[in-house]
């Protein structure tokens, strides 16, 4: 009988264990989603490689570097080798503008098979305002409740129109620069699609995009993010 009662005393203290255990609140894996990093750079600027790798420090995640198409050498007449379905609809733009826009739509059109998680692209000026940045973005994305397509962590005219809540704005004004904004990987063939028609820079067809209701956009205020005081050279030599 000491020992049934032994053997019951144990599976009680077991279950009491469990049940307090149960009522930690440990953070679920789940809930952490899934981000991956990129950096628009060209390889042979050594400051802004010097800059990544003092960024990617601080976020403490590793940062994919995707190679820059770069201004000096497109060929004009031949922007179709991109793609196909690609529309240069601006003609005698500058081509520093478009070596920005195409390594962005070719960055984007690279996701086309990935249609899970979430993107963040950086330019190669960026400069992280926090050291928990990656914390704050899986925050962000915790707690937005509805569909969207981009997430800037900032822009060059601070834009942060409506309160959605807490810290992020619907987009509802003009916004400008991408030194860092995040895709929803799930709405990339939308975004690619837009991209398509190359007619303007990149960032401005973003935020024209937004204001006419073909893409949704949130910004972050106060920004996380920056430009580091070095001129943009993301297709400009």
């Amino acid at each position: 009988m000491k020992q049934h009662g032994w053997s019951l005393c144990m599976i009680l203290c077991i279950f009491i264990f469990l049940c307090l255990l149960s009522c930690i609140p440990v953070e679920s894996f789940e809930n952490y989603s899934d981000i991956t990093y990129y950096v628009i750079h060209d390889r042979t600027n050594q400051e802004r490689t010097k800059n990544i790798e003092i960024q990617e420090a601080k976020l403490g995640k590793p940062i994919h570097i995707f190679d820059a198409i770069m201004g000096k050498d497109l060929d004009m007449n031949q922007l179709s080798m991109f793609d196909h379905k690609l529309q240069n609809n601006k003609k005698g733009q500058r081509s520093n503008v478009i070596g920005c826009y195409l390594s962005h739509f070719m960055l984007i059109k690279s996701l086309l098979d990935k249609p899970q998680g979430y993107t963040i692209i950086f330019e190669n000026d960026f400069h992280i305002l926090k050291d928990d940045l990656d914390a704050q973005i899986q925050h962000i994305l915790h707690i937005i409740d509805k569909d969207f397509d981009l997430l800037y962590f900032g822009n060059l005219n601070d834009s942060h129109s409506q309160l959605y809540k807490e810290n992020i704005y619907d987009i509802k004004d003009v916004i400008t620069g991408n030194h860092a904004y995040l895709i929803n990987n799930r709405n990339i063939q939308k975004i690619y699609n837009v991209l398509l028609t190359m007619d303007e820079a990149v960032d401005w067809k973003y935020s024209n995009s937004m204001q006419k209701n073909e893409l949704k956009g949130f910004a972050i205020y106060p920004t996380l993010v920056v430009q580091n005081g070095m001129e943009s050279t993301i297709g400009y030599q």
